[in-house]
């Protein structure tokens, strides 16, 4: 069984970017922040200050945080 991280880390490599709705629907991760902040204190440099706006199932406009892979360590 893989980890999350290493799950999230493959994510990254082949995606190049998560959302914390991402991280939750599709690789069961639920904090995505400590994820994040392992694979950084591993190497591998990610750009966390993206910031975009999606509409939430209500029709509101909500503002979500996006993840950028820059560079992976291994």
């Amino acid at each position: 069984m893989k980890s999350q991280k290493l799950r999230l880390l493959e994510w990254l490599k082949k995606s190049g970017s998560v959302t914390r709705i991402q991280a939750y629907e599709k690789l069961g991760i639920f904090e995505l922040s400590r994820r994040l902040s392992e694979l950084q204190a591993d190497g591998h440099i990610i750009d966390r200050g993206f910031r975009m706006y999606v509409k939430n199932r209500f029709g509101e406009r909500t503002r979500v945080s996006k993840a950028f892979l820059i560079k992976a360590k291994y």
